[in-house]
């Protein structure tokens, strides 16, 4: 192979690398990651749990109530 052609084809795979990290790292402002955003079951998830403390706080203090009298 005559150098010309090796620099040429080192060329090629430098740029070729080059552009394909260039649009990985852009590529992840366009397309938001999935593991970073809340999805429906996480919120379905959240409010059942917040409801289940509110019904267990609410039971203590009627338990409370029933004590006193």
């Amino acid at each position: 192979m005559r150098a010309a052609a090796r620099l040429r084809l080192t060329n090629n795979i430098f740029y070729t690398t080059f552009a394909l990290c260039f649009a990985t790292v852009a590529s992840s402002s366009l397309v938001p990651c999935p593991a970073h955003s809340i999805s429906n079951e996480d919120e379905r998830f959240y409010e059942q749990q917040q409801q289940l403390q509110q019904q267990q706080h609410a039971q203590q203090l009627q338990q409370q109530k029933q004590r006193e009298n």
